[in-house]
């Protein structure tokens, strides 16, 4: 069997500080046939003359990967701009990489190697990572449940025929990672490897902002988790005679669930009545685990309390 072409796909926006580290890791893996796609959604940095000045150099002295680089007219947002990314990708296995992280170089030749002794038949792959924070330093590794119920983009990839089995992302704020890791979950096509192959910055970007703590999970699950659930739903659905009624069934009242869980800690993190967040707590509760339930007793608390706690976290994180 002839090696698959690999789509490394690197998102950007508005991460001058770091996308030359990012970029320089992409252009070094060690994997063959591989294209390298860049696309930078309309920074308003110097990100995408960072960009053009690492892919022109490394063009000048000859580098084997095919590169493509894109920048949007305008600012498309997470899932748009992935379907423009997706557009643009011919390779059999899409790795993603987001434009803070660094990829070691042997990360796409060793998700191919998993991949192909499981037949190709995994449509997500996830594997392992380092936390580094904004001055790269380590802090950690990204946590079990990131080989069990997580679905985090930035440690993925995924087959085109997710794509062909689903078709594109419909949902208005919908985002990639949480579509398709339902997506692969609703075919039992989900494949891990307990092996770090990327630096997962945290304390910047996407995963940053604990003074904003409440207003940035009351997006995510409003914006992203419970749009993405809409959007499985519809997946679902679509595949319904293909998987048989007893699975759709299962899946169904799986994804139903989640539903409830995230508009569950949605109430929580807004501004709704103490009775109605303790009705939420109560919930929650009983399927917590002790960290978890310590974050529901402080949303509990009053608000000033709470977000205090949450910012000094938030400090001691970003040391």
């Amino acid at each position: 069997m002839d090696k698959p072409l690999v789509s490394l796909i690197v998102a950007t926006y508005n991460q001058e500080r770091y996308v030359r580290d990012t970029i320089q890791s992409a252009l070094m893996q060690t994997y063959n046939p591989l294209e390298i796609i860049i696309s930078d959604d309309c920074s308003t940095d110097s990100t995408a003359e960072i960009i053009r000045t690492e892919v022109d150099a490394y063009r000048s002295r000859g580098g084997e990967h095919k590169v493509v680089f894109n920048r949007n007219r305008c600012n498309l947002g997470i899932a748009q701009h992935w379907q423009v990314i997706c557009g643009l990708a011919n390779g059999e296995l899409i790795v993603a990489l987001g434009g803070d992280d660094i990829s070691l170089p042997q990360r796409v030749s060793r998700i191919v190697e998993e991949w192909e002794r499981n037949g190709r038949t995994a449509l997500a792959l996830y594997h392992g990572a380092v936390k580094i924070n904004h001055m790269g330093k380590e802090v950690g590794e990204l946590g079990e449940f990131y080989f069990t119920e997580g679905t985090l983009g930035a440690v993925a990839a995924y087959s085109k025929k997710i794509w062909e089995y689903f078709g594109p992302i419909s949902e208005a704020g919908a985002v990639e990672d949480e579509v398709f890791g339902n997506r692969a979950l609703i075919f039992s096509a989900r494949q891990n490897i307990r092996e770090n192959l990327l630096k997962y910055r945290i304390g910047v970007g996407v995963s940053s902002g604990m003074r904003d703590y409440r207003k940035k999970q009351i997006k995510v699950y409003k914006d992203y988790k419970l749009s993405s659930l809409c959007q499985t739903m519809r997946d679902l659905e679509k595949v319904r005679r293909a998987i048989g009624e007893d699975e759709y069934a299962r899946l169904k009242r799986l994804f139903e669930e989640r539903r409830i869980d995230n508009e569950m800690w949605l109430r929580l993190f807004s501004d709704n009545s103490f009775r109605d967040r303790l009705n939420a707590a109560k919930y929650l509760c009983q399927k917590a685990n002790v960290k978890r339930k310590v974050l529901i007793l402080l949303l509990l608390m009053p608000k000033v309390i709470g977000d205090a706690v949450f910012f000094c976290i938030g400090v001691v994180r970003r040391t």
